[in-house]
């Protein structure tokens, strides 16, 4: 008899704080398939929240956005003013 054990990804918290205003889009990946959870300017100052297994976030103005993802840091090359792509956590 065989059985299957479905794994249950671990959801994350990540807060995305903009020191200066940005245009940011946010995708949470679950199960594999990505479903949009925000998309547009967060003014500086500005704070949002989201919860999910992996973030997959396109920014422009990047160094001026802080991600914290479970209460930790996380430390994002910049490529400039260019608009990037990142995925976090790195490892699912």
């Amino acid at each position: 008899m065989s059985q299957l054990f479905l794994l249950q990804e671990k959801n994350y918290k990540l807060v995305v704080q903009a020191r200066k205003d940005s245009w940011i889009f946010i995708q949470v990946i679950e199960g594999g398939k990505p479903r949009q959870v925000f998309s547009g300017v967060l003014h500086g100052g500005e704070r949002k929240e989201f919860i999910g297994p992996r973030f997959q976030i396109r920014a422009s103005n990047i160094s001026q956005v802080e991600f914290i993802l479970d209460g930790k840091s996380v430390s994002i090359a910049s490529a400039g003013d260019s608009t990037q792509d990142i995925i976090i956590p790195t490892t699912p």
